[in-house]
């Protein structure tokens, strides 16, 4: 996903990975590449959360995690399906400015960014259940803790300008 991030927003012209969002490129000049990277994240994590509910040996715990892959793969398609506003990119605006498009674009991924606790939660909740994943939890709450903090400060950072410039790479670090 990064890659193929890293990879468009090099030969999208007018794209700054410095203060551009991830976002920006779904209208670019290779938005189709961009959004089908988006789907291809969905689906990965779809597939991710599939095998995990199956790999868990207590039955009870297996679909706890499941319906919470489902429906964060289901925010990414979203995304992708609406993309953002162009200008939406480039300074914060209010909700009610936003096209149909952006708002829906901003409902999937502020939706996709409430779920990854309630995941990561479940999933380090069913992982230490099980003695064959108890030491993959540990680094899941340490990954997990370390993005949703991120994640946190970026939001304040976009919303007050703070670092306003560079809030592309903190976005694509937050993603890596």
């Amino acid at each position: 996903f990064i890659l193929t991030v890293i990879v468009l927003g090099f030969i999208t012209p007018g794209y700054d990975h410095f203060s551009h969002t991830i976002s920006r490129l779904s209208v670019g000049k290779y938005g189709v590449i961009a959004n089908a990277n988006l789907i291809q994240l969905a689906i990965g994590g779809l597939i991710l959360g599939i095998e995990l509910a199956f790999s868990l040996r207590v039955p009870h715990v297996r679909f706890t995690v499941f319906p919470f892959f489902l429906l964060a793969s289901f925010s990414l398609i979203g995304a992708a399906y609406f993309p953002t506003d162009i200008r939406m990119g480039d300074v914060p605006i209010a909700l009610t400015n936003l096209s149909t498009n952006g708002l829906m674009h901003t409902l999937s991924v502020a939706s996709f960014i409430l779920l990854c606790p309630c995941t990561i939660f479940l999933m380090v909740k069913a992982m230490t259940s099980d003695p064959s994943w108890k030491d993959v939890g540990r680094w899941t709450v340490a990954m997990g803790m370390g993005s949703m903090i991120l994640s946190g400060v970026w939001i304040v950072f976009y919303f007050y300008r703070i670092f306003f410039n560079y809030r592309g790479m903190f976005q694509k670090g937050i993603a890596l």
